[in-house]
C-alpha cells in the first residue's frame, strides 16, 4: 500500500507546476557598456585641443539579478501530453533603474515523452522590458528534440525562431526575425561528473543591415558534484559574428569575436527552508 501511494504521490506531483525561483546581488563595473576614451578632434599650434570628442565615463552600480520558472504537463494519452512553461529573468538596478532589463518567454504546446525520446513543438511570445518601458514583443515558435543515446549519453537538439518588435523607436532599426538551431551532447564518464558540449547558429533580419547578421560559435561545460553537500559549473563559449552592413571606408563587414566564462558554486548541503545558496561569476 506504501509503494502504491508512492507512486500516486509521485504521479501527482509529475501533472503539478513545477517551478523554481532565485534571488541574489550582482555588480556591474561598465553598466552603459562605455568605452571611456577621449579623442582630440582639433587641436590649436600650441597643443591644446579646441574640439573634443569624450566618451561617458563607465557606470559602477549594484543589481538584484532574479530568475524564474514555472511549467506543467497536462497528460493527454500514452506518450502525449500539452506542456506550458514560463521563464522570467532580470537584473534590477535600484540607483539606475533606466538600465534595468527583464525578458519574460512564454510556451505552450505539445509534448512526446518517451523512455529514450523527448519531443515538444510550442508557439511562444518573448516580452522584453528596458527601463520602466516595454522594450519588445517577439511572436515565434520553439523545437526540440531530446534522444538518451545511452545511459551516459544525452543529446539534444533546439531551435528556435522570433520575430522582434520594438515598441521603442530607438530600437526599432532591429526590427526582424531571429533564427537560432543548437546541439548540444551531455556525456557522464562516472559518477558526479558531467561534460558537455556542442555548436550553435543564428542568423538576424532587421531593416538596418548594421543590425543584422549571421553568428555561429560552440559551448563547452563541466559539472561536478560533490555528493548531496556541493556542486561547481563551469562553462566556457566562443562566438562568431558577421555583421551584414558593408564599410565602404574600410572595405569590409563588421566582425566580431565574443567569448564568454561563467562558473556557477551550488551548496545544497546548507539548503534553508528550500532555498539553496548559489555563487555565480
Amino acid at each position: 500500500l506504501a509503494t502504491v501511494d508512492a507512486f500516486l504521490g509521485a504521479l501527482k506531483q509529475r501533472r503539478g507546476w513545477q517551478g523554481s525561483f532565485a534571488l541574489g546581488p550582482g555588480y556591474s563595473t561598465n553598466l552603459n557598456q562605455s568605452s571611456a576614451s577621449y579623442t582630440c578632434l582639433l587641436a590649436a599650434l600650441d597643443g591644446s585641443c579646441l574640439f573634443e570628442r569624450k566618451v561617458p565615463d563607465p557606470i559602477r552600480a549594484m543589481a538584484l539579478n532574479f530568475e524564474g520558472t514555472l511549467g506543467r504537463n497536462l497528460p493527454f494519452s500514452g506518450h502525449h501530453a500539452a506542456r506550458v512553461s514560463a521563464l522570467l529573468f532580470g537584473d534590477v538596478y535600484p540607483d539606475h533603474h533606466v538600465f534595468s532589463q527583464t525578458t519574460l518567454m512564454l510556451r505552450a504546446g505539445y509534448q512526446y515523452q518517451s523512455a529514450r525520446d523527448t519531443v515538444t513543438l510550442s508557439p511562444s511570445l518573448d516580452l522584453g522590458t528596458f527601463g520602466s518601458n516595454l522594450l519588445y514583443e517577439a511572436p515565434g515558435g520553439n523545437a526540440v528534440w531530446q534522444h538518451v543515446l545511452s545511459p551516459r549519453t544525452l543529446l539534444r537538439i533546439e531551435a528556435n525562431y522570433r520575430d522582434y518588435r520594438y515598441r521603442q523607436r530607438g530600437f526599432r532599426s532591429q526590427d526582424g526575425a531571429l533564427t537560432d538551431l543548437s546541439l548540444t551532447a551531455w556525456y557522464a564518464p562516472s559518477p558526479g561528473w558531467r561534460v558537455f558540449a556542442g555548436p550553435d547558429f543564428a542568423i538576424k533580419d532587421a531593416p538596418a543591415a548594421v543590425d543584422a547578421y549571421r553568428q555561429w560559435g560552440a559551448r563547452l561545460g563541466v559539472n561536478k558534484a560533490f555528493g548531496n553537500t556541493a556542486s561547481l559549473l563551469l562553462i566556457g563559449s566562443w562566438r562568431h559574428r558577421d555583421t551584414r552592413a558593408f564599410n565602404a571606408a574600410f572595405a569590409a563587414r563588421r566582425r566580431d569575436d565574443q567569448y564568454n566564462a561563467t562558473a556557477i558554486a551550488r551548496f545544497p548541503g546548507l539548503q534553508f527552508a528550500q532555498l539553496v545558496p548559489e555563487l555565480v561569476l
